[in-house]
């Protein structure tokens, strides 16, 4: 195998062949889903947005990287939040 091809800690995520059940996946997006909607989501999604910008205009500055944030209106229209 060449480099980190077979490195799992190189690039986190799930993949073809990744033995994860459909249960799995069900529950992490309803745990998102009930994070998201919790009754202080609001509260902390105003705290993390400043953070947010500040790590968005840094990497806008490098060669060939594009960010944008979003707001939570568009977030909530594309992912059909509550």
């Amino acid at each position: 195998m060449q480099g980190n091809l077979m490195d799992r800690s190189a690039s986190p995520g799930l993949r073809p062949g990744d033995e994860v059940g459909k249960e799995e996946i069900v529950g992490a997006v309803v745990a998102l889903d009930r994070w998201i909607n919790f009754p202080t989501a609001k509260h902390d999604r105003d705290q993390w947005l400043p953070r947010l910008k500040l790590i968005e205009a840094e990497l806008n500055t490098q060669p060939g990287i594009r960010t944008e944030v979003l707001s939570w209106p568009v977030l909530s229209q594309q992912f059909g939040s509550r």
